[in-house]
């Protein structure tokens, strides 16, 4: 199981982030690959020299980076091109409807196949019904997350939850 996090601008133009974020990963006995740090393309686009360093520095830790919302920034595909991240997290508004609208579907599809030629993952967000959750495996996305799956929690609920949807998918109770 991995944990996300949102990084915000000034997160990003914190030079000292990746040395703090070892020393975390270290002092609760965790490996870097637990840790999946999301950015948006708007926060890297503030300040984009620094902004990369940064995550590079990060990337070198081997923590996972994905750019959140993707579509909904100003991230050119040139800069895109150059950040060290391994996922693009389709923003909601253009997966949502994917399943009875044509142009989010062409969205969802086109995503995918940059996705592929990039050498990244793709994640679905905003997937509420099994249509569109369908759609999106077809597409060939590689992970899905939204409320057809579970609304949000607290971290405390978070086991039980895990435990009842293992045996769900198992057909267990």
């Amino acid at each position: 199981m991995t944990v996300a996090v949102n990084l915000s601008a000034p997160d990003l133009l914190d030079i000292s982030l990746p040395a703090r974020v070892a020393e975390l990963l270290t002092g609760h006995n965790l490996t870097a690959d637990a840790l999946v740090l999301e950015i948006t393309e708007t926060t890297v686009m503030s300040d984009p020299i620094p902004a990369q360093e940064t995550l590079h520095g990060l990337r070198e830790l081997g923590v996972e980076l994905a750019v959140d919302d993707y579509g909904t920034g100003h991230c050119s595909l040139a800069y895109r091109r150059r950040l060290p991240v391994q996922e693009l997290k389709l923003d909601r508004s253009f997966v949502r409807h994917a399943a009875t609208d044509a142009k989010d579907a062409a969205i969802v599809t086109s995503t995918v196949l940059l996705t592929r030629a990039l050498g990244m993952r793709m994640v679905g967000e905003g997937v509420e019904d099994e249509d569109v959750a369908t759609l999106l495996f077809h597409a060939g996305v590689d992970r899905v997350q939204g409320w057809h799956y579970a609304r949000a929690m607290p971290a405390i609920d978070l086991l039980d939850w895990c435990t009842q949807r293992r045996a769900q998918l198992s057909g267990v109770g």
